[in-house]
C-alpha cells in the first residue's frame, strides 16, 4: 500500500488501485482476480490456437 494505493504484483504484471471506501486487503484481493483471471485466459487462447490433428 502506498498513500491510500494498492499495488499488486503477479508474474510480469503490475496492477495498482486507489481505494476509499472499501478496505485495502479487498481492493487487493479484486485485483489479484483480475490478473490471475487474464493469465488463466491467456493460456486458455494460447492452448486453443494449437492445432490439433484429426480437427478442421
Amino acid at each position: 500500500m502506498l498513500d491510500g494505493s494498492v499495488i499488486v504484483y503477479f508474474g510480469r504484471e503490475i496492477r495498482s488501485a486507489r481505494y476509499g471506501m472499501d478496505r485495502p486487503e479487498t481492493v487487493a484481493r479484486w485485483l489479484l482476480l483480475d490478473v490471475c483471471r487474464k493469465a488463466e485466459a491467456q493460456k486458455r487462447k494460447a492452448a486453443g490456437s494449437i492445432q490439433r490433428p484429426g480437427l478442421a
